[in-house]
């Protein structure tokens, strides 16, 4: 991935973002299992959020929000971050192939307040964004058969249409952000808000053309830190 989408032919700059992102996720894994017992203020304090206010304001006027999010900086914390800044948000997760751990981590986010629905829950979902609530998803991996394709780092790559259905079947707008950690340990979050597509598009034209919005997003985040993204994902 690191050669072929982002052009890194020397292996020792290869293996400087690789170290770099295997170590990003192990901090990220171990401030996961720090959720129960950190405090709420210190979590709120780690994070700063620009462009909150677009956010808020569109949750004050009772409409929902779908989040796009993606396998960034600490995409656990954020999550919990997002819950402290009063934002009712309900997370659609995957299921861990460890049942242990994927108990053990559920426990962990809950611990911090975060309501949860698996990804396969539409009716959960639809609800929650009916109800003017927030549904945020991690929207970089593989979208398999269930994607579209549209392109990522120059080729063509199935992304995932989930978020952009809910969204069109509740009337949510679409907000778009990952969580850049900085060099002090504290992370800042830009909030996007993104257009709605042009009203002469079909429904499949629609859902490529706000996804390649969201990858275009992504893959500017990328390459700005490319040591911050799990670049592990099979994700071509």
């Amino acid at each position: 991935n690191l050669e072929e989408r982002l052009g890194l032919r020397e292996p020792a700059e290869r293996d400087r973002v690789l170290k770099g992102a295997y170590a990003g996720f192990g901090q990220t894994m171990l401030e996961l299992l720090t959720m129960p017992v950190i405090s709420d203020a210190a979590l709120k304090e780690e994070f700063v959020f620009e462009g909150m206010d677009a956010l808020q304001a569109i949750h004050a006027s009772g409409r929902g929000i779908v989040c796009f999010s993606a396998h960034y900086g600490n995409w656990e914390w954020m999550g919990a971050a997002l819950v402290q800044n009063q934002l009712p948000v309900t997370f659609l997760i995957g299921t861990q192939s460890n049942p242990w751990v994927d108990r053990r981590f559920n426990q962990h986010r809950a611990s911090k307040g975060m309501k949860m629905t698996r990804i396969a829950d539409i009716r959960g979902a639809l609800k929650a964004l009916k109800g003017g609530g927030l549904v945020a998803i991690l929207h970089d991996q593989d979208g398999d058969k269930w994607g579209t394709f549209v392109p990522f780092f120059g080729v063509q790559a199935s992304t995932h249409s989930i978020g952009v259905m809910l969204a069109r079947r509740s009337g949510s707008a679409i907000a778009y952000g990952v969580p850049v950690r900085q060099a002090d340990g504290h992370s800042v979050m830009k909030i996007h808000i993104l257009p709605d597509p042009p009203a002469e598009l079909d429904e499949a034209q629609a859902t490529a053309w706000i996804l390649t919005r969201y990858n275009e997003l992504l893959e500017a985040d990328i390459r700005r830190h490319p040591d911050r993204w799990l670049w592990m994902h099979h994700r071509w």
